[in-house]
């Protein structure tokens, strides 16, 4: 019967059909005394004689399916070339050639499963395995549940017998203490006791942020034409030279961009975010229509309110 020969390396117990594939890719493997590297040769597996690393194999009668419990610090390897602790030092009273199915880390412990059936490997296999491994580890874990359980159950019931004694110290063991020495003279108690005692300065919370003088933007305006009538062109930083706080520079651009709107100046910058210039390209002299947009006062909200109510009744 004709069959795949990474099948065949598989049923010998060699490796999976996955490492039988590496084998036969690698050129380890031998076929009637002839080398075969390629992946899906087919073979008989009454008559052909299959070589591996110049051994010969047949497939295994028997199928063995072992469950071992690995120790820490045993490496989830059939040989190491550093002579480590391996698989193969707990398994070297099994005659038949084994190999283990996935690892667990040298310094961890549980279950592996070894086997010579190459077809353990496949993904359905593996999933199986996996949902064994996780019930197992549960069982473990339930185990260890009772066992420390029961150990508190007695340790609870041990301490509900057991009542402290109230008794004064043995004169032998209280002759042991030392004695207590203070460094702290009555002088340093009296400094310390006055930094405690004296009052504490109250916290106080500056408001003068939040009761600013209003700028009327108006007078600001008024301001700018005088200074661009004179100078004909200013940088904004010389325009805001002599503000004494920052709702100036705002009320000084707040006109510029009003005065823009009615064609009395020119802004010029020449790269991004650098220096603006303005330019004054007005009348030479009479008033200057400003606006009193920014300088309308807000209506208290009851006001508004009242405002909203006569708006609905209309």
């Amino acid at each position: 019967m004709l069959i795949r020969l990474n099948k065949y390396i598989a049923e010998a117990g060699v490796t999976s059909r996955r490492g039988a594939d590496a084998l036969i890719e690698s050129g380890r493997v031998k076929v009637d005394g002839k080398l075969v590297k390629e992946l899906g040769f087919k073979v008989d597996s009454l008559k052909s004689i299959v070589e591996v690393d110049g051994e010969t194999i047949s497939p295994e009668k028997t199928k063995t399916y072992l469950a071992l419990y690995k120790p820490r610090g045993v490496l989830s390897t059939m040989f190491d070339p550093e002579g480590r602790p391996s698989l193969a030092e707990l398994l070297d009273f099994r005659k038949e050639r084994l190999f283990h199915v996935g690892r667990l880390d040298k310094d961890s412990e549980g279950l592996i499963l070894l086997t010579n059936d190459g077809e353990v490997e496949d993904e359905a296999d593996l999933a199986l395995l996996e949902a064994r491994d996780l019930l197992f580890a549960r069982l473990l874990q339930y185990r260890a549940f009772k066992e420390i359980a029961a150990t508190f159950s007695e340790r609870i019931a041990s301490t509900e017998k057991s009542f402290p004694r109230v008794v004064a110290l043995d004169p032998a063991l209280a002759a042991l203490l030392p004695e207590v020495l203070i460094g702290v003279g009555p002088e340093r108690f009296a400094a310390i006791a006055d930094r405690v005692m004296a009052p504490k300065t109250p916290p106080v919370v500056p408001v003068e942020h939040i009761h600013r003088p209003l700028i009327n933007v108006a007078d600001e305006s008024r301001k700018v034409i005088e200074f661009l009538r004179n100078h004909k062109s200013m940088s904004f930083r010389a325009l805001c030279a002599d503000a004494d706080e920052p709702m100036v520079v705002i009320a000084r651009f707040l006109a510029l961009l009003d005065l823009y709107r009615t064609g009395s100046l020119r802004f010029e910058q020449v790269i991004a975010l650098g220096e603006l210039q303005i330019s004054w390209i007005g009348t030479e002299s009479g008033e200057v229509a400003v606006s009193d947009e920014f300088d309308i006062a807000i209506a208290p909200l009851e006001d508004s309110d009242e405002l909203n109510k006569e708006d609905l009744n209309d």
